[in-house]
């Protein structure tokens, strides 16, 4: 379910169109996560497993990140 799928965009570079689509993929997942936190009467199991899942999204987030920012800016110089 991608809105947009940068690595097909020819106006960044396919590093960071693959970075980017990525992200994207994992963004939505958290979205999902939070989402499913929103529900009522979630068993106690249940709760634990989604935050369990979101922790990791979170991590692979900021993981993912790492460096990101430098990437953009170099690109932005090109």
């Amino acid at each position: 379910m991608k809105a947009l799928s940068f690595k097909r965009k020819t106006i960044i570079s396919k590093k960071l169109g693959i970075l980017l689509d990525e992200l994207e993929e994992e963004l939505y997942n958290t979205i999902k996560l939070l989402s499913q936190l929103k529900i009522r009467g979630l068993t106690d199991e249940q709760r634990e497993i989604i935050l369990g899942d979101l922790s990791a999204s979170i991590t692979h987030i900021h993981v993912h990140t790492s460096g990101l920012d430098e990437l953009i800016m170099e690109e932005m110089e090109e």
